[in-house]
């Protein structure tokens, strides 16, 4: 009887964690980042698909914007990939907020074709149509790199109005898409 009460104490507990304290851990790691509280000073993307111009920081002012960059050929990355589909849908008819979705290369020195083209063949198949960007020879992502302290795939960073970095996620884990929407409301609802 008794090892069956220490069985049920412990998976009560587990769930308590997974529901309670998981969550908020994951948060404190987003905005503790050491890089939340840094200006992002560059990013200059290239259209990929979707997109008729090029994106710059200076186009992102006043606006509170999510920047995404993952890679066709990441297993976290694909699996990451339909929640923040969903975020883009729900936010993308705010004009102040900005989805910014950066297809990337393993390699900087891969043609940007062919990054169109893998990139739009995975589009297709995820039924998605949000417009992507191509970091090209991977200029922002070494900036990023060097201001929040390593950058891997996919790493999501969230800029308010100003330009400061006020969430980091690197690598995708489960409920990560609800933090970034609560941070993203929670930014838009404050004014400059």
């Amino acid at each position: 009887m008794g090892t069956w009460i220490v069985l049920v104490v412990a998976i009560l507990f587990g769930f308590a964690w997974k529901l309670a304290i998981e969550p908020k851990m994951q948060l404190r790691r987003a905005v503790e980042h050491v890089g939340v509280g840094q200006p992002l000073p560059v990013l200059e993307l290239a259209p990929l698909t979707g997109a008729s111009e090029g994106l710059s920081l200076e186009r992102l002012r006043g606006k509170v914007a999510l920047v995404n960059f993952w890679g066709t050929w990441c297993p976290p990355c694909r699996e990451e990939f339909p929640h923040m589909v969903e975020l883009w849908e729900e936010f993308r008819g705010n004009p102040e907020f900005a989805f910014v979705s950066v297809s990337c290369t393993q390699a900087d020195h891969e043609p940007m074709e062919v990054l169109r083209e893998e990139t739009k063949k995975f589009l297709a198949a995820q039924g998605a149509s949000l417009p992507t960007y191509a970091d090209d020879q991977g200029v922002s992502r070494r900036i990023l790199d060097s201001v929040i302290g390593g950058l891997a795939f996919p790493t999501t960073i969230l800029l308010d109005r100003g330009g400061i970095i006020r969430g980091v996620w690197v690598g995708y884990g489960s409920g990560d898409q609800r933090q970034m929407e609560r941070m993203v409301e929670k930014l838009l609802r404050e004014r400059s």
